[in-house]
């Protein structure tokens, strides 16, 4: 019969429920579609032991959640902490993380400001100097022989080393700030 609507019946799950369009055919219903995403937030989809309500960022994926180690510039948040790491350095006491999204994390020392989008980092043994997008070089950490006294300047490249950071600026001119090979030592 044309235009007749199709039968309906009421579909119990978990406790709650749902009405769905179906087909009866004899004494069975027939669901002609799949119903997608009508999960409750403690389901496991993905059988990897968490859920979204444990943190998961991605229930159909279980090479992903918070207890995954991250693979570094993939395009994936594998541990869903919301980035994904470009390049990763580390200090004696500290590590840093510059994202893909150009923001750094550090562990064990401060972070640089989260409004700059970051696009090098490099770690001395107590300190690290990072480049953002304009060219502008901060570093942070141990000060005592001035390697976090970078020269005001545009820069397009740093590298950090034990008590000593280094940089070749926008116009090809190296420099090198604090205890710098073939300086003098402080007293």
């Amino acid at each position: 019969m044309r235009g007749a609507k199709p039968p309906v019946m009421w579909v119990d799950f978990r406790g709650g429920s749902l009405r769905v369009p179906g087909i009866l055919h004899g004494m069975r219903w027939f669901i002609p579609w799949l119903l997608i995403g009508c999960t409750l937030p403690g389901d496991d989809l993905d059988g990897d032991g968490w859920t979204i309500q444990d943190g998961d960022c991605d229930d159909l994926d279980p090479r992903v959640n918070p207890g995954a180690t991250e693979a570094d510039d993939d395009g994936i948040d594998q541990d869903c902490d919301g980035m994904d790491p470009l390049l990763r350095v580390e200090g004696v006491e500290h590590s840093c993380i510059l994202g893909t999204a150009g923001q750094i994390v550090c562990d064990g020392l401060e972070s640089p400001d989260p409004e700059r989008i970051w696009v090098q980092i490099a770690s001395g043994y107590f300190h690290t100097c990072a480049l953002d997008q304009a060219g502008l070089v901060d570093c942070w950490g141990d000060n005592a022989f001035g390697q976090s006294n970078a020269p005001s300047g545009v820069y397009a490249t740093i590298d950090a080393f034990a008590n000593h950071s280094v940089a070749i600026t926008a116009d090809g001119i190296g420099l090198c700030w604090g205890r710098c090979p073939g300086s003098p030592t402080p007293d």
